[in-house]
């Protein structure tokens, strides 16, 4: 007579339970910090976690003389150096001469002027269908402090309706700013199809200023003083 097998022993399904809740406590604890680390919020309460407020900046050729108070500008017919950066998304893009009449804006998140001033460009822009053959624009969000009103400025240029334009983030310490000799702002450079600079002002300008710049700039004009 074969011995009697033993009896099973009860499978322990308490302990089992005890480990699946462990598990997945453990899972949620990692999906939740790994969803704070991949997407952080800026001061000024915006989500970006594709953008890049400053961008890398490299600067060839030589730099423009400071934009003057007063007299005649020394950066007048020389050409302008060759800048090469990224836009908001890390995209390469570059400032350089390319056969066409150019428009360069440098605009800061915070200053009231470029808040005043923006938004001309844009309403030129919207109103005209965009810019004139043969010229071309880039705006230069530079200056850019996360302390400051508006920030961050790769949310301020969608809300001055700037969004689509072609855009160079400047650098931290401002290489672009500094290659084309900004001193205040906003500040425009406006360069002819050779390469060479027309033009530039600062500040806020008076009503219709880009209408006539674009214009004169297709044309091969002189650029308006006023």
């Amino acid at each position: 007579m074969s011995p009697k097998p033993p009896a099973k022993k009860p499978f322990p399904i308490f302990w089992v339970a005890v480990g699946v809740v462990v598990a997945i406590g453990i899972v949620v604890v990692i999906v939740s910090a790994g969803g704070t680390d991949s997407k952080k919020k800026t001061k000024g309460g915006s989500d970006t976690p594709n953008s890049k407020e400053f961008g890398p900046v490299t600067v060839t050729g030589t730099a423009l003389a400071q934009f003057p108070d007063s007299g005649s500008d020394q950066a007048v017919g020389q050409a302008i150096p060759t800048v090469s950066g990224e836009n908001f998304a890390g995209e390469p893009g570059a400032i350089a001469a390319n056969g066409k009449a150019q428009l360069i804006v440098f605009l800061a998140h915070w200053c009231p002027h470029c808040n005043a001033e923006a938004p001309k460009l844009a309403s030129y822009l919207q109103d005209n269908g965009g810019l004139p053959a043969g010229v071309d624009l880039t705006i230069v969000p530079t200056g850019s402090r996360s302390d400051a009103p508006n920030w961050p400025p790769s949310q301020w240029v969608k809300d001055m309706n700037l969004g689509y334009v072609t855009t160079l983030v400047d650098s931290e310490d401002q290489k672009a700013a500094a290659a084309f000799g900004l001193t205040s702002y906003p500040f425009m450079v406006m360069v002819d199809k050779d390469g060479t600079v027309v033009a530039r002002r600062a500040g806020e300008q008076a009503d219709g200023f880009f209408g006539r710049v674009f214009s004169a700039l297709a044309a091969g004009e002189p650029i308006p003083t006023s």
